[in-house]
């Protein structure tokens, strides 16, 4: 067998340019991405959450920021009543490191969804988040649609806040200053939305809505609901329940009959052509929409902008 001969300048050659690839070697292991075996930096690996609806994906961006990675089950749009889950939410939901809903029967589906998905998350339910006696009651059942008044909607991200800091303690300190100033930031859309119904005299503050999603939106801003065109999605009223709603119109001077974007517009058009009412048919309370409604914000103040140029009018 051929022996290969080296010579002493050689050998030295040799042990530089090993020495010099070693080198190289360690730097491309340490520069590399979780490369050789290195523990990533605390805090790096973001929290993922799912959460029901996209007004509560807004909240927890708003509390989470860059600290969080969420989706919304519910589409921009959809309907969160009647929402019917894909076999692929199954997999979101399992995959997820917390799960953000309602409750309140609100989003009930999500327990069967849940349970089909063997999820580990932690499932919170912001309503829980609200003293019981805030609660607006309607033949024993608790109305759901909670964060339509701002100083709920704060609560809620208080609760978000406190819960992704237990399943990320090295932002804590992050997620408190987020939910202090998201208080504030709440506290002052009130505060101009009141500002903006007190523009109206008295008796132009009543309406009629859709479904039963107003009651705490009413009540934060000094809006009287005279009455609702279904008691719940999907369940059309009787000619005699039109009828009634008709004579309560006109017998209260109602000015709007008010829809919102998810359904159809049909029965409230023909409730207000009966009665002579402004139709506002493009509301949102359940899901946010394209700019500038696609934040919690933008929904609350266009919402208000809307209703209280109908309620103006005529």
């Amino acid at each position: 067998m051929p022996v290969l001969s080296i010579g002493a300048d050689g050998v030295i050659r040799l042990a530089h340019a090993l020495a010099w690839f070693g080198c190289l070697i360690a730097v491309v292991a340490c520069s590399a991405p979780n490369g050789g075996g290195a523990t990533p930096s605390p805090g790096a690996a973001t929290v993922r959450v799912v959460a029901t609806t996209t007004v509560f994906a807004d909240f927890v961006r708003s509390i989470g920021g860059d600290r969080v990675t969420v989706e919304s089950l519910v589409p921009k749009g959809g309907d969160v009543h009647t929402f019917d889950p894909h076999p692929s939410d199954i997999r979101r939901v399992a995959d997820a490191q917390l799960v953000v809903a309602n409750g309140l029967g609100l989003d009930e589906w999500l327990t069967r969804l849940a349970a089909d998905s063997g999820t580990n998350a932690q499932i919170v339910h912001l309503a829980d988040s609200i003293p019981k006696d805030d609660y607006i009651v309607e033949g024993g059942i608790p109305n759901p649609h909670l964060w339509l008044d701002p100083n709920d909607a704060a609560v809620y991200g208080t609760m978000i806040a406190d819960t992704l800091a237990r399943l990320d303690p090295a932002d804590s300190a992050l997620f408190k200053a987020n939910a202090t100033a998201y208080q504030a930031s709440m506290r002052e859309l009130r505060a101009w939305g009141q500002a903006l119904v007190a523009t109206l005299p008295p008796d132009r503050r009543k309406l009629i809505s859709f479904h039963d999603a107003l009651p705490y939106f009413a009540r934060a801003y000094g809006l009287d609901i005279v009455g609702v065109i279904v008691k719940a999605p999907g369940q059309d009223p009787s000619a005699a329940e039109i009828a009634s709603l008709v004579a309560a119109i006109r017998d209260n001077h109602v000015h709007v009959v008010a829809s919102e974007v998810q359904f159809s517009d049909k029965l409230a058009r023909t409730v207000a052509d009966e009665t002579g009412a402004t139709i506002v048919s493009d509301l949102y309370d359940d899901s946010l929409g394209d700019p500038p409604i696609d934040s919690y914000e933008g929904l609350v103040r266009y919402d208000l902008e809307r209703l209280v140029a109908g309620l103006g009018s005529g």
